[in-house]
Formats: structure tokens, sequence, C-alpha cells
């Protein structure tokens, strides 16, 4: 019941910063999405790599899988970005990425 309040409390306060995409929807600013538009794919890169890394770099067959998952998260990442900008009235996704520059690697990408 405690953790419930909590998030009932959060959703009813200011606490949460959001830019407004259209009359319904609000896309999250502030938590990890501050740093990063798209932190989801950011920990799938970690935990494939973290996944890899047993296996040593002597050999490159096991990374393959690796490079597959970046690439694939970095057109995920472009292209939820292109859908974001389509659905977004004048200048909300312009806003958005004034206040969230990097799109997958904070301060890097």
């Amino acid at each position: 019941m405690v953790f419930f309040s909590a998030f009932q409390a959060l959703n009813n306060s200011n606490v949460v910063d959001s830019v407004t995409v259209n009359d319904t929807q609000r896309i999250l600013t502030s938590g990890c999405w501050r740093w990063c538009r798209n932190p989801h794919l950011l920990a799938e890169i970690f935990m494939v790599i973290g996944w890899t890394l047993p296996a040593g770099i002597r050999h490159l067959a096991p990374w393959l899988y690796t490079f597959y998952i970046i690439g694939m998260a970095i057109y995920k990442a472009h292209y939820f970005d292109r859908i974001l900008r389509n659905t977004c009235t004048e200048g909300a996704y312009e806003h958005y990425t004034t206040h969230v520059k990097y799109t997958l690697i904070p301060f890097v990408y």
C-alpha cells in the first residue's frame, strides 16, 4: 500500500519533469531520461557486453552478437527519434532535444 501511495503522490505532484508532446502525451526528462533519450537501449548494450566479457577477447566469434546488438540499438534509437519527431506537435521535439541532448550514450552520442 505504501508503494502505491508513493506513485500516486508522484503522479499528483510536479516532481517529475516532462515535455508535452501533444494534447494527451508527455515525455519524461527526469531520472535516467535526463541523460539520454533511450536509456533502455543503453542498458541492453551494457547487458550484452557483460554477457560477452567472460568469453575473452582472443576470438571474434563471441563478440559478433554484441556488435549486432549495438548496431540494432543505434538503429532503434534513430527509429524511435524519427517516430517521435513525426508524432510531436510544432516545436515540441526541438524543445525535448534541448532538454535531453544525447540519443544513446550520455556525453558521447
